[in-house]
């Protein structure tokens, strides 16, 4: 249930307002970000004054009516005019406007979120959701309005920036904030990202600039991520396309870690799953053969030492326990045993093999002498016959 917002809550209001004007005038207003994306996109963002009511929460529509004149005044001027007291809880009430239409139902963390929000810097990245509505459809998921989604993590808080890009010019197009968001417990934000993340496409920035006209509020912040801050974020990417049913979009150069990663998911899920069968051989009084893992799980020979010698080790266990002698003998040994005798069958193999490949040669050489043979006879008859001619003739 939204919380009414009385006397006291309007004057906390009214106080982080003047806050969040002054730091946006003095910090934030005229400064231009530029992000490079691992998927190739680039985002050049402007935080202009009309976005500002909005981010913050206030709804200046209605503050036009409280001002209660004719003047053409833009919805910044309006905000200041509330600051400034010129608007006041009186004038508001008193055009029968509720305090609670006037402000966010998220106000405070509007509030709380709003200056993090827009000094937008690359090494605190969480993640880059690039946001198709036409996918979110398929999801049966509420829709947002946002083409981008800068998702940054700072203290365990989530802070996310939402922008829309102003395609007027096809050629560079400008992107503005149209939302403004601050995630203090896990489960809110888990919800969030279900949300907007489900068949979507996620990314982070991998260089950056600002220019802000000289003002310097930055403390000292990486141009471009460094390999291991790269590394971190493409460890979350994974971790998150996992968990929200997402597609990791980043640059060749660095598919192969993203490769890698993927590799250690797996092995990971693998030993998940081998020790789950152990422990229920181990509760059947059953060995677990390698024959069953490279069946039901993956290949034996890639599971590692430590983790066949843990097999071993349990199966003797389970073995030992049985009445039968034979079956107390150590399973490990049987193994290695049926190992040696799978070695010597090989190597017999082997041997047959070369034997073969003898005999072979054996029989071509045989059938060789044979011919050569024929080849003797045929020239001892053709002597035979010229000599006895020889002799008649003489």
């Amino acid at each position: 249930m939204t919380k009414v917002i009385d006397s006291i809550m309007y004057d906390q209001i009214l106080d982080k307002l003047v806050n969040s004007c002054n730091a946006y005038e003095k910090l934030i207003e005229g400064t231009r970000y530029s992000l490079w994306l691992a998927n190739g996109d680039f985002l050049n963002i402007r935080i202009e004054r009309g976005q500002v009511p909005h981010l913050l929460g206030v709804n200046t529509d209605l503050l036009k009516i409280a001002a209660n004149t004719r003047k053409n005044l833009s919805a910044y001027d309006l905000l200041k005019k509330l600051v400034d007291r010129d608007i006041t809880e009186y004038t508001i009430k008193q055009k029968g406007i509720s305090l609670n239409s006037v402000f966010s139902d998220y106000i405070m963390e509007k509030l709380d979120g709003f200056v993090t929000n827009l000094k937008i810097r690359t090494d605190d990245i969480y993640a880059i959701v690039k946001y198709n509505k036409e996918r979110a459809y398929t999801t049966g998921q509420e829709l947002e309005n946002s083409d981008y989604f800068i998702i940054r993590n700072i203290n365990r808080k989530y802070y996310v920036l939402g922008v829309v890009g102003n395609d007027a010019d096809k050629n560079f197009i400008v992107y503005q904030p149209v939302t403004s968001r601050i995630y203090e417990d896990e489960e809110s934000f888990s919800k969030f990202l279900h949300r907007i993340m489900e068949n979507q496409e996620i990314t982070y920035a991998n260089s950056f600039k600002f220019e802000n006209y000289g003002r310097d509020f930055f403390p000292e912040h990486p141009v471009s991520l460094s390999v291991e801050q790269k590394l971190r974020v493409l460890g979350i990417l994974n971790s998150i396309s996992q968990k929200y049913k997402c597609i990791p979009s980043v640059s060749r150069e660095f598919a192969f870690i993203m490769n890698k990663l993927s590799n250690s998911y797996q092995k990971i899920n693998n030993n998940a799953a081998i020790y789950r069968a152990l422990v229920a051989s181990m509760e059947n009084g059953t060995a677990l053969s390698a024959e069953e893992i490279t069946e039901d799980i993956c290949d034996y020979s890639t599971i590692g030492t430590d983790l066949s010698a843990l097999i071993n080790k349990c199966n003797d266990l389970v073995c030992s326990k049985g009445e039968n002698v034979k079956a107390k003998e150590s399973y490990s040994a049987i193994q290695q045993e049926n190992s040696n005798l799978k070695a010597e069958l090989e190597e017999m193999k082997k041997q047959l093999e070369e034997v073969k490949q003898q005999n072979q040669t054996l029989t071509e050489e045989k059938k060789n002498l044979e011919e050569e043979s024929e080849k003797n006879k045929e020239i001892v008859k053709l002597f035979d016959e010229t000599y006895e001619k020889y002799s008649k003739m003489k």
